[in-house]
């Protein structure tokens, strides 16, 4: 983004009117370069998101799940994500689940399960999730193909946050593929840790 710096002021004339216009033009003047100085949270130019979410970890074998985590330092709204696989020729598949209508906090894991042909938007409890450690989930109906591989996608809207690509066969059954560093680096196989710090599989 380009950056306007100021005109040293001995440079600068004073183009200030007299009157009674001066008062209104200085509220307007200061009310304008509030709005502009707050943050672009999440739209960009080329389609993409910058909602600081990203897709953490991949669960392949029953229960089949996915978790996202909150990188920034404030709460974020789920009430415009949507997550989703990838169709026949490998882009997004416009078949999208929606996420709750609640904040992740901050350094929060959320977890998604997976197969649920009844998936909802709503927020479900740890026995709907049938998940070992997660108290409460959201469902999709999308599977992710564990022997195929599969690229997992996060949406705001029709924008484009974050994707994960899940390695065919890149882990055991009772392994994930998860970003280690937890919630920055690349895929590789992990130890299943739903809603928890991401930590890598231990090595014979």
């Amino acid at each position: 983004m380009n950056q306007t710096h100021p005109t040293p002021s001995s440079q600068r004339t004073d183009p200030r009117p007299t009157g009674r216009a001066w008062p209104l033009l200085a509220a307007l003047s200061w009310l304008t370069s509030t709005v502009l100085a707050l943050p672009v949270l999440t739209s960009c130019a080329d389609g993409s998101s910058n909602l600081p979410l990203v897709i953490n970890e991949v669960h392949a074998t029953p229960p089949e799940w996915v978790e996202i985590l909150n990188l920034s330092d404030r709460p974020l709204a789920l009430r415009d994500v949507q997550l989703t696989g990838s169709d026949a020729n490998g882009r997004p598949d416009d078949d999208r689940a929606q996420l709750p209508d609640i904040p992740i906090l901050p350094g929060e894991h959320f977890v998604i399960a997976l197969g649920k042909p009844d998936a909802d938007s709503e927020l479900h409890q740890d026995r709907e999730c049938g998940i070992e450690g997660v108290s409460e989930c959201a469902f999709a109906a999308m599977r992710v193909r564990a022997d195929e591989g599969e690229t997992v996608h996060l949406f705001e809207h029709a924008r484009h946050i974050d994707e994960f690509v899940y390695a065919p066969r890149g882990a055991t059954l009772d392994q994930t593929q998860c970003r280690l560093p937890d919630g920055t680096g690349d895929p590789r196989a992990c130890e299943p840790t739903a809603a928890a710090v991401n930590q890598g599989a231990a090595t014979p």
